[in-house]
């Protein structure tokens, strides 16, 4: 009986671990679509990511905070996308004093379908830190970011 029971737990972590592992995918691919179509805007060709696709879980109406390192004088580039069961995706970017300096409600549909991604370009006045808090409103899954330069 005991091992019956560990068995379906086993099966049950590795259904779990793989969906989780397939919207991790799904918010991997929309963030390159979403990429791929900037990247062909003569403004963004040249972009440099300098901070690897990661991906995080948010649930609707969660957010996840992000600390980053910006310098002054450099432009950013910041984007997010979501997985299929995300539809909407908003990036908010404060200083250090946690001042809203940037943020991206609107969608800019670079993957299709509204409110699956979102993108914030930004060229900080100081050297400093800043958080990026990306919040899910619609939806709940898996959502990938990442930024770079230009």
């Amino acid at each position: 009986m005991k091992k019956m029971i560990s068995a379906v737990c086993v099966v049950a972590m590795l259904f779990v671990s793989g969906a989780l592992f397939s919207d991790s995918n799904q918010a991997l691919s929309h963030l390159q679509g979403y990429v791929n179509t900037l990247m062909n805007k003569a403004l963004f060709g040249n972009m440099k990511v300098v901070r690897s696709p990661k991906v995080v879980r948010i649930n609707t109406r969660a957010n996840k905070r992000i600390r980053l390192t910006l310098t002054q004088g450099k432009r950013y580039l910041i984007m997010a996308a979501g997985d299929n069961n995300v539809q909407d995706v908003d990036l908010y970017l404060y200083d250090s004093r946690n001042v809203l300096v940037a943020r991206d409600i609107l969608t800019p549909n670079g993957n299709g379908a509204a409110g699956t991604d979102a993108g914030i370009v930004i060229m900080p006045f100081t050297t400093g830190n800043f958080s990026l808090k990306i919040v899910v409103w619609q939806g709940s899954g898996s959502v990938a970011y990442l930024m770079g330069t230009y």
